[in-house]
């Protein structure tokens, strides 16, 4: 049993490749691991695989960076499947957190070439966490919180009241 299953693996070499030429840290190459195994877990309908590889996968890009991450984002675009979430909403997050720097990057022209889906999503969930940290001018005076009207019109209310991100519509 255990050697028609790694013959089953031996056979299939496509989640499992070597790595790129642009990863050198060892958190990459970690990174691009736990991605690939994640993708054979999807393969062969290994749950717990998956779960123990996204596990992984999210210690092992907290410090990754240029050229490196360029190359696991590549790596979890081009290996999941477009309806599972798992290592795509890792790879987002991160890259929401650091997009002006991804979008002066390098190596990143070539990322936007070659999976076009992630810039998509990326430009998606950008858009919607300004969207949630707008805040709407009104007076104090609107405030709920504090109700003074002793001050002018500001970008959010002086008193630092709570209200002071609060959407007003």
């Amino acid at each position: 049993m255990e050697e028609q299953t790694m013959s089953m693996v031996d056979t299939d070499d496509s989640a499992i490749r070597p790595e790129a030429e642009h990863s050198s840290s060892k958190e990459s190459r970690l990174a691009l691991i736990h991605a690939r195994m994640y993708a054979v877990g999807d393969r062969y309908l290994i749950p717990g695989l998956k779960v123990l590889a996204q596990t992984y996968f999210g210690a092992a890009i907290v410090t990754l960076r240029g050229m490196d991450w360029a190359t696991v984002i590549k790596e979890v675009y081009t290996n999941t499947p477009d309806h599972d979430r798992g290592l795509r909403d890792l790879v987002l997050t991160k890259s929401t957190n650091m997009v002006v720097k991804l979008v002066k990057g390098d190596g990143f022209k070539a990322v936007a070439i070659d999976v076009p889906q992630f810039w998509f999503e990326l430009l998606q969930r950008t858009v919607a966490k300004v969207d949630d940290q707008k805040v709407y001018c009104f007076t104090p005076a609107e405030c709920v919180h504090c109700q003074r009207d002793d001050a002018a019109p500001s970008l959010y209310c002086r008193h630092n009241c709570p209200a002071k991100r609060r959407k007003i519509l």
